[in-house]
């Protein structure tokens, strides 16, 4: 009996040198990313030029409003138009603001003021703005477009107040593919 207890106990020793032994080990967490170059995904590329990078809208104090504002984006690829493959770009635009705000106080009397027209179309909702065909405007061998921007005043603004009146747009353009 005796020699079976000192058995038991041996084993029980050897666990639990193993189970400290276990613990023992450490660990070690990699962090891992990836970056992907979209650019690099596809052969085509689209580029953006804009016909004013600023635009003044003028005040019409008879009115009591901003004259609209115009500026054009031309659109460049290297996708031959001899391609036959049918692409289409959009406009992702991050920002579009416009405010007037009291020169003394800083406190905004007039907040998004200015709609915004692609071509002749207005788009009260900027984050759906549909795709767009390319209308190869420029004779060239590869797919162009050209697209006119307007700056619309949807208020009266009174000159009354001295204003300090801005706004912002900011977007990109992107290839569908």
């Amino acid at each position: 009996m005796k020699m079976n207890i000192y058995i038991n106990y041996f084993f029980l020793l050897l666990l639990v040198i193993f189970s400290f032994n276990s613990f023992g080990y450490e660990s070690y967490s990699f962090p891992v990313n990836t970056q992907i170059n979209r650019a690099n995904l596809y052969d085509y590329s689209i580029n953006v030029d804009l016909s004013d990078e600023f635009i003044a809208l003028k005040y019409d104090g008879e009115n009591e409003t901003f004259l609209n504002g115009r500026f054009y984006s031309y659109i460049r690829t290297n996708i031959p138009t001899s391609s036959g493959d049918s692409f289409e770009y959009s406009y992702n635009i991050s920002e579009f603001t416009s405010k007037c705000v009291f020169n003394d106080s800083g406190e905004t009397m007039y907040d998004d003021f200015v709609d915004l027209y692609i071509d002749r179309k207005h788009y009260s909702d900027i984050s759906d703005i549909p795709n767009f065909e390319f209308n190869n405007i420029k004779n060239t061998e590869y797919e162009n477009s050209t697209n006119e921007f307007e700056l619309v005043t949807n208020k009266n603004i009174p000159s009354d107040e001295p204003l300090d009146c801005n706004g912002r747009i900011t977007f990109n353009v992107e290839l569908q593919l």
